[in-house]
C-alpha cells in the first residue's frame, strides 16, 4: 500500500463524511484501508453504504483532487495530514468511540515523536472567565507536572481562560503542549492567542491539530466536536473551573464516557465557575483534588526526579517563556512584588521597561505602562474604562490590549475585562 496514496485517500473519506467519521472509518475497516474504498467497484460500495446512499456519489476522482491540493497546500504552510491508518495516529484516539480519520497537525517535530504512546498525555480544560484562583491553580498544576520524568504532554483547546493559561504554562516550564483547534489549520482562534499557537508550533514536541479541513471557520458547534479529541488523547482530564453548562463540563464528562480518570478542582457553593466542577464531583464523574501534589499522587505519576529543572524555559523564538503573567515577577530576584500602590507602579514600569523599551516609541511606552499599572489596581477593568480614565483612544487601547495579551501580561475576557496575568 502507498502511504502517500493512502494518506490522500484517508484525507478524502474524511472530506466526505465530515461530522460522520464513523461511516468512514467503517468503510476503511470493511475493505482494509482508505485507498481500497476508492478502488472498489460500483456494486461492492453499494452492498455497504445501501442503494442509492448519497454518499455514493461522492466518492469520486474529483474528491481525491480535492484532497490531493489540501495536501499540497498543508506542505507549503508547514502542515501535515496524518491518516488513523498510519502507524503515527495516537493509539488513545484510535481506541476511543468516535475517533477522527485523520489529523491535521502543525509542529517541528515527526508525528512519531509528537504522539509517541510513552508520553502521558493530560488534559487540562476549563471556563473561558478564569478567575485569578483557577488561573492561579492551573499554573500550579502544570509546574508540579513539569517536575515528573517522563514529562507529560500538556492537552487543552487554546481557549481564553484556563486553555490559555495551561498552554504557556507548559512552554515556560519546558513541557510539550498540543492544541486542538475547531478550526482549520490555517484559522487561529481566537486571534489574539496567534503568537502562542505559533510558539506551539515552533516547539519540538509541541502542536497544534484539528480535524476540520482548511479554511473551517469558529463556528459554535465546531468546539463541540473537537471536545472529544482533547477527552480522548488523554488518560487525564482535569477540570479546573467551570460552570454548569460549558465546554470543559463536555469535555469531562466525554473523558468519563471514554473511561478516562477525571479530576476537578472543588470551589465555594456560590461560585458560578465552580458549579460545574462540585456538580461533576457530587455525581461521581470526577473526583476532587486539593492540591496539585494531591492530585499527582492520584494519577498514579512518579515522584519529582532529584535534580530536575523546574525554572522557566528558554525563550521560544526569540521572545521569553510567559505563563499568564509570569513575567511580572520581581527583577531584583526577591521574588513576587509587593501589592503596595508603589510597588505596582515600580512593578509595571519595570515589566513595560524590560519587555518594550526598544520596541515601542515613548508614548506607546507610557500608555502601556499606565494600562499596567491601572489593571493591577483594579483586575476587571474594562477596556472601555482605560480608555476613558487614561484620555486614550478605544483603538489605541485595544491595539496595545492585544499585544499586551499576546505577552502573556494581561488576560481580557469575553466582557472586555481585563487583568494582570499572573493574578
Amino acid at each position: 500500500m502507498d502511504s502517500e496514496n493512502e494518506k490522500i485517500c484517508a484525507l478524502a473519506l474524511g472530506r466526505v463524511f465530515g461530522e460522520k467519521p464513523r461511516i468512514a472509518l467503517a468503510l476503511i475497516e470493511c475493505f482494509g484501508s482508505a485507498q481500497a474504498v476508492f478502488e472498489a467497484g460500483d456494486r461492492q460500495l453499494e452492498e455497504v453504504l445501501g442503494p442509492g446512499s448519497r454518499y455514493r456519489g461522492l466518492l469520486s476522482a474529483r474528491a481525491l483532487e480535492e484532497a490531493r491540493s489540501e495536501s499540497q497546500s498543508l506542505e507549503k504552510m508547514g502542515a501535515r495530514y496524518l491518516p488513523c491508518t498510519d502507524a503515527a495516529y495516537p493509539g488513545a484516539l484510535r481506541d476511543s468511540e468516535d475517533p477522527p480519520v485523520g489529523l491535521y497537525y502543525r509542529g517541528c517535530s515527526p508525528a512519531e515523536e509528537i504522539f509517541a504512546p510513552e508520553r502521558p498525555c493530560v488534559s487540562i480544560v476549563g471556563t473561558r472567565d478564569a478567575s485569578p484562583y483557577g488561573l492561579k491553580q492551573c499554573e500550579a498544576l502544570v509546574q508540579a507536572l513539569s517536575t515528573l520524568q517522563p514529562a507529560p504532554v500538556i492537552v487543552s483547546g487554546l481557549a481564553y481562560g484556563i486553555d490559555i493559561c495551561a498552554h504557556r504554562t507548559a512552554l515556560h516550564c519546558g513541557l510539550p503542549t498540543l492544541a486542538v483547534m475547531a478550526t482549520g489549520i490555517d484559522r487561529i482562534y481566537p486571534w489574539q492567542h496567534r503568537m502562542d499557537a505559533e510558539a506551539m508550533a515552533n516547539t519540538p514536541g509541541c502542536a497544534l491539530l484539528t480535524d476540520y479541513p482548511l479554511d473551517t471557520p469558529a463556528v459554535a458547534l465546531n468546539f463541540v466536536r473537537r471536545n472529544r479529541i482533547i477527552a480522548a488523547l488523554s488518560r487525564w482530564t482535569v477540570l479546573v473551573e467551570s460552570r454548569e453548562k460549558g465546554g470543559g463540563m463536555i469535555t469531562a464528562r466525554l473523558a468519563f464516557g471514554y473511561g478516562r480518570e477525571v479530576y476537578a478542582l472543588p470551589g465555594r457553593l456560590d461560585d458560578l465557575r465552580s458549579q460545574g466542577c462540585n456538580r461533576l464531583i457530587a455525581t461521581k464523574v470526577a473526583e476532587a483534588y486539593t492540591s496539585p501534589e494531591e492530585l499527582l499522587e492520584a494519577m498514579g505519576l512518579r515522584q519529582p526526579t532529584p535534580g530536575r529543572r523546574s525554572g522557566p524555559a528558554p525563550a521560544v523564538g526569540g521572545r521569553p517563556g510567559v505563563a499568564g503573567g509570569l513575567g511580572l515577577a520581581d527583577e531584583s530576584g526577591g521574588g513576587a512584588v509587593g501589592c503596595g500602590p508603589g510597588s505596582m507602579e515600580e512593578a509595571s514600569r519595570k515589566t513595560a521597561r524590560r519587555f518594550y523599551a526598544e520596541k515601542m516609541s515613548p508614548d506607546d511606552l507610557e500608555a502601556v505602562t499606565k494600562m499596567l499599572i491601572r489593571i493591577r489596581a483594579d483586575c476587571g477593568v474594562t477596556l472601555m474604562q482605560l480608555a476613558e480614565d487614561l484620555h486614550l483612544s478605544e483603538y489605541k487601547v485595544g491595539a496595545l490590549s492585544s499585544l499586551l495579551e499576546a505577552d502573556g501580561l494581561i488576560n481580557v475576557d469575553l466582557l472586555k475585562r481585563c487583568r494582570i496575568g499572573s493574578d
